[in-house]
């Protein structure tokens, strides 16, 4: 997924790459070891709209 500010001015990031880490912690990985990356529980709905957490991979840039 690849979310971006709408509004520059009132966000701490412009864009941020996001992908969901299960594939790699299936292969063995520790999530908490991935360099470059944060490892972070972020809010989702579920299949009947319940708010969630979910885990991610989340790889933040600024582009000023």
């Amino acid at each position: 997924m690849f979310e971006w500010a709408k509004d520059l001015s009132t966000n701490d990031k412009d864009i941020v790459f996001v992908l969901n880490p299960q594939l790699f912690i299936d292969a063995g990985v520790d999530p908490e070891k991935v360099e470059g990356w944060v490892f972070a529980k972020v809010s989702a709905e579920d299949e009947d709209k319940k708010p969630i957490e979910v885990d991610k991979f989340l790889k933040p840039f600024n582009i000023k």
